[in-house]
């Protein structure tokens, strides 16, 4: 017995050493250390996943096997949330691996990389980050616009472009715009049964080389079957390489609209998010004032008024507590490398495919996101997260309607800040950041009426088009003639804000028309005015009521629209119809300080109309085109003619040009410019109805000039 009690003390002290050891690995292991339990088959990495992710970072001159600096969270970023909110310790690069599948994988897989997706393998990415855009080759101006911004905020290197079709690749690659080397029936043909994996049984599959075929004739009114095929086909192709470079190479990925214009390099600001957030995405949200209106009221509701605007504001549904729509805007997207964003993504490239009592099989990226997923229940607000930047909005989100077996993470959503990543209201209508003073990252040509040509008008009058050559700014041979759209205080009645809209408007038409034809009698560009509006636009009838009593009327709903403002030519007229008639010869009204027009100068001379002072420049009242050639006839070499009404400093409240033309001394002339002018200036104000042909207002075409 007591043999064995010696031996059985003896075995004792070997064991003990190694059961410390076997402690000590257990205790420090990553899944012994509070890290959420995952399925391998969504997010977990195999050996050929680390060797891939390291040859990789390797190539990017980053140590394997560690998180890249650049990619390092802030020190100083605290988050805090309510006690009964569970929060994990930051998510890294590393922590996306799963030390416990460790099969050595097959060769063919274990030497993947950029190339193996088609993204050239010369890039070289800023934080961890690749840039997707996409393009046509009838887009290919906006996408040369937005390539001119990410090359001047340094990030030529950091971004690539999914062509819809074979001019684009070879317009890319003649140009040196970094290009997917594969279409996406090649790319799918390679991966598309890992992105098919777990996919619901709802998603067709068909999908692949049919949509410029099978499409449902309902979209064939909107933009064309054809185009309307490449589009859905390219956005799922973006997405679908998001969600392989995510999972499989943990590399973030920007998703980006080529209309968008890059104003500064974002990805210092995405960075300090890495660890909080998963997916940072911009909204249609139109009120700077209802984003800091949440950190006020995101406790309960029993801190605001159910009536107040902070309630009603349509498209900001995104923040704690409101109660109105949300509007997320897939056209800025950055989703983090982490297993909750594999999740989403999933879900985003299968709703583009198929769902639940979907009638039509494929849906665009932003119909996915906002309409499959968050209202569809499987993303929903449900807790508000303070990052240490008070102006920031995250969102701790659960995924429910999902497998048990197959249950994701926790999803965090943060949700861009307007006034930094603007949509086309908030930049080019309420003008918000030249308001309150801020530098945007970036502004998305949204929310306008008339196309590629309104959303180029409004750039250029924005002064973020990059393309127009040195002809366009021509200071020195370049004739032009501009005045101040003015307008008698007796039109306005803020009692009845749709009617003074629609006198004010007539007014400016009735200018304008002057306007034209004294530069087509002159041979000069007409600059345009900023005009002055009454009445913002928007196809939803709530613009023209009073309810709730905060809102004002004529203002988008919950937006922070101060009137009058100075309203885009979009908002007025078919900026289609100028440019297919005009042909170039007008210019945007912030022409004249274009940083290439101040910097070169220009002289100008002020042109008076009905001045009897001698020895000043002038013309009749209602001129003739043969008075006006006659009276300015010694002013054709000076560069911009300026039209004003009193010589004493123009005090009155009225237009100079609109008592500056008369008629045409030719009749037939006076039927051509009438016939033109009927189609420039065929406008109208949107909208007292859903029913468009009663609620849309039309603007009166100016009075026929000759006999009528």
């Amino acid at each position: 017995m007591r043999r064995m009690q010696i031996y059985s003390a003896f075995l004792l002290l070997l064991l003990v050493p190694l059961l410390v050891k076997t402690y000590v690995v257990l205790v420090h292991h990553p899944s012994a250390t509070g890290d959420r339990s995952t399925s391998n088959e969504v997010h977990g990495e195999s050996a050929s996943r680390e060797h891939l992710r390291r040859a990789f970072l390797a190539r990017q001159g980053t140590t394997a096997g560690r998180q890249a600096p650049t990619q390092a969270p802030n020190p100083t970023m605290q988050l805090s949330v309510s006690s009964t909110t569970e929060v994990d310790e930051e998510i890294t690069l590393d922590r996306l691996i799963d030390p416990r599948k460790t099969t050595e994988p097959p060769r063919s897989t274990a030497e993947k990389g950029f190339k193996d997706f088609g993204v050239p393998d010369d890039l070289k990415l800023s934080h961890n980050t690749l840039i997707i855009t996409f393009a046509n080759y009838d887009w290919m101006h906006f996408l040369r616009n937005w390539v001119s911004h990410a090359n001047q905020i340094g990030l030529e290197k950091s971004f690539v472009v999914a062509p819809m079709d074979e001019q684009t690749r070879k317009a890319c690659a003649a140009e040196n715009i970094p290009v997917l080397q594969k279409d996406m029936k090649q790319f799918m043909h390679e991966h598309g049964s890992e992105i098919f994996r777990n996919a619901p049984k709802d998603v067709s599959t068909s999908f692949l080389g049919q949509l410029q075929i099978d499409y449902p004739d309902m979209h064939a009114g909107i933009i064309g079957n054809v185009m309307y095929h490449r589009v859905i086909e390219t956005k799922f192709h973006v997405w679908a390489l998001a969600l392989m470079l995510v999972s499989h190479l943990q590399i973030n990925v920007l998703v980006s609209d080529s209309d968008v214009v890059w104003l500064r390099d974002p990805l210092p600001y995405l960075a300090r998010f890495h660890g909080v957030a998963d997916v940072s995405i911009s909204t249609d949200c139109v009120s700077a004032e209802v984003e800091r209106l949440a950190y006020d009221v995101r406790k309960s509701r029993s801190t605001f008024n159910i009536s107040s605007k902070y309630n009603y504001a349509p498209r900001c549904g995104h923040l704690p507590m409101r109660i109105s729509g949300t509007a997320f805007n897939a056209g800025v997207a950055y989703v983090r490398a982490t297993p909750a964003s594999t999740y989403f993504l999933r879900d985003v490239v299968h709703g583009m495919l198929g769902g639940p009592g979907r009638k039509d099989p494929y849906w665009d990226d932003q119909y996915v996101v906002n309409e499959y997923i968050v209202q569809r229940g499987r993303i929903f607000p449900v807790e508000f997260l303070e990052f240490e930047d008070k102006k920031e909005n995250i969102v701790l989100a659960h995924k429910f309607n999902m497998d048990e077996k197959n249950k994701p993470p926790p999803f965090r959503l943060h949700t861009l800040p307007i006034t930094l990543f603007n949509n086309g209201h908030t930049f080019f209508v309420d003008q918000l950041p030249k308001r309150l003073g801020i530098d945007p990252y970036a502004v998305h040509a949204t929310w306008q009426m008339s196309g590629n040509d309104g959303k180029l008008s409004r750039f250029r009058r924005a002064h973020v088009w990059n393309l127009d050559n040195d002809n366009y700014y021509d200071t020195m041979s370049g004739r032009y003639l501009t005045y101040e759209a003015r307008y008698p205080a007796k039109l306005v009645d803020d009692s009845d804000l749709v009617n003074t809209h629609m006198r004010v408007v007539q007014y400016h038409i009735h200018g304008l028309r002057n306007a034209i034809a004294i530069a087509q009698i002159l041979r000069r560009t007409l600059v345009l005015p900023e005009f002055h509006c009454y009445c913002d636009r928007d196809e939803h009838p709530d613009i023209v009521k009073n309810d709730p009593p905060t809102f004002r009327k004529c203002t988008t709903p919950g937006s922070d629209l101060v009137l009058p403002y100075e309203c885009p030519l979009d908002h007025l007229f078919d900026v289609s119809v100028w440019e297919h008639n005009l042909h170039g010869q007008y210019r945007e009204s912030t022409f004249l300080k274009h940083p290439k027009v101040v910097a070169r100068g220009m002289a100008e001379t002020n042109i008076y109309v009905g001045s009897t002072v001698d020895g000043v420049p002038s013309i009749p009242i209602n001129a003739t085109d043969a008075e006006i050639s006659r009276s300015l006839a010694s002013f054709s070499d000076v560069p911009l003619l300026r039209f004003g009404l009193d010589v004493g400093g123009d005090t009155s409240d009225e237009s100079a040009m609109n008592w500056a033309f008369g008629s045409f001394v030719n009749e037939d002339q006076n039927q051509r410019f009438n016939k033109l002018v009927s189609i420039l200036l065929e406008g109208s104000w949107c909208c007292t109805s859903f029913d468009k042909s009663v609620g849309t207002w039309h603007f009166d075409p100016p009075e026929a000039l000759g006999r009528h």
